[in-house]
């Protein structure tokens, strides 16, 4: 958190949502995303649910989206197009963003980590829409969050899926 200068989130898949189970905050900054453990995020257009969606068996995938589609009704048009790209990103390039779909006013990029038993989980960083750019997510913090993830996930015993 203090490195990106923004806030560092690690969820779990609930239902249709992300629950955080962990939260970290920069001390160098007033702006921040007020998110806190047990804070609910939809899978279908956080960077959270998205960096989940990518690390699924394309079967469980699919059924997935095919249930978030069935939930959102009306509103999946709009979000279907977001979500495609996001995936395809992560496929090509091993995380995700939601530069202000989540919250018009945070953009965020998460990348999903795979804990020692299999358990799937998501590691995001996200702030102000106006300090953090969709730029520099890419170029500068998706970086260190990949690099965050792989350190945490060989900790725990764990790994971070590839792309491709």
């Amino acid at each position: 958190a203090e490195t990106a200068e923004g806030s560092v989130y690690l969820a779990l898949a609930d239902g249709l949502d992300m629950v955080i189970i962990e939260a970290c905050r920069p001390r160098t900054t007033m702006l921040a995303p007020r998110l806190d453990v047990g804070s609910r995020a939809p899978i279908a257009n956080s960077a959270l649910g998205r960096a989940y969606l990518f690390a699924l068996p394309k079967e469980e995938r699919l059924a997935l989206i095919e249930s978030l589609r069935l939930s959102r009704g009306s509103d999946w048009a709009a979000l279907e197009p977001g979500l495609k790209r996001a995936l395809a990103d992560a496929d090509k390039l091993g995380y995700s963003v939601s530069a202000g779909e989540f919250h018009r006013e945070i953009n965020s990029v998460s990348v999903p980590l795979v804990g020692p038993n299999g358990e799937l989980m998501a590691l995001n960083c996200g702030t102000a829409a106006f300090v953090f750019s969709e730029d520099h997510l890419r170029q500068v913090v998706a970086p260190q969050l990949l690099k965050m993830a792989g350190e945490l996930a060989a900790d725990l015993g764990g790994h971070v899926p590839k792309p491709g």
